[in-house]
């Protein structure tokens, strides 16, 4: 079968493949340098770590990673903000694993952490049909949702973008969107999909934030480069 020429990166399993990446973003091409300028583009190589699908399959532990962050930084003079902004980012990690532990079976349910939730998701299976096919008719949804079949891979922001969307615009169970992860991505990871999906519904008891996000694709695809890559009819 002949590779989408769209896929800017194989990511091939095996802890060799793994530390290769690693290797390469830290010490090699020094990507993480750039992280947290780059961390909210939609495409690219470069725009982070990509070691997501390693470290839910267990090909690379998130310690080395850290202890290897800390050699780049001890041959580069010490402690550097941009490293430490992203390892803060996989600190992170840590935080919604500790939030699955704390609130156990809740996680999983309709309206996770909320007694009184003020609103009904909706279930409406075309709707949630168009969203997983990428056939929503909004730009950038339909550009995430298609990469993410091919590839198997989008980034943070995209899937924050796409989460949204699919909750606080169309009002939809957010369980339609954390099943459709799990099925697609190659670093699903049952704590970090389920506890960010409750984040991105607003069920955790904390501040729900509703992404505009017309406004956001302005932002992150001004030339609607990435909505013409994965939409080819929008050219």
């Amino acid at each position: 079968m002949k590779k989408d020429s769209r896929i800017l990166i194989d990511f091939v399993g095996g802890e060799t493949t793994g530390l290769q990446q690693a290797k390469n973003f830290i010490h090699i091409q020094s990507s993480i340098m750039m992280y947290p300028e780059i961390r909210n583009q939609l495409d690219g190589a470069n725009t982070s770590s990509k070691l997501s699908p390693w470290l839910a399959c267990g090909c690379v532990s998130v310690r080395y990673v850290y202890w290897e962050i800390s050699k780049f930084e001890k041959q580069n003079g010490g402690k550097i903000k941009q490293t430490q902004f992203f390892i803060d980012h996989l600190l992170s990690r840590d935080y919604f694993y500790y939030y699955c532990l704390r609130y156990g079976i809740k996680v999983f349910g309709a309206y996770g952490l909320l007694k009184e939730p003020k609103f009904k998701w909706k279930s409406f299976k075309n709707i949630v049909f168009r969203w997983r096919s990428g056939t929503t008719g909004m730009p950038i949804v339909d550009a995430i949702m298609r990469e993410m079949q091919i590839q198997g891979y989008i980034s943070f922001r995209a899937r924050q973008i796409a989460a949204s969307y699919l909750t606080l615009d169309l009002m939809q169970d957010w369980r339609f969107g954390a099943f459709f992860y799990e099925e697609q991505l190659l670093d699903y990871d049952c704590q970090l999909n389920y506890a960010c999906w409750n984040f991105e519904a607003g069920i955790n008891r904390d501040n729900t934030y509703l992404f505009n996000v017309l406004q956001l694709s302005k932002q992150y695809d001004p030339e609607g480069h990435y909505i013409k890559k994965w939409c080819p009819e929008l050219s």
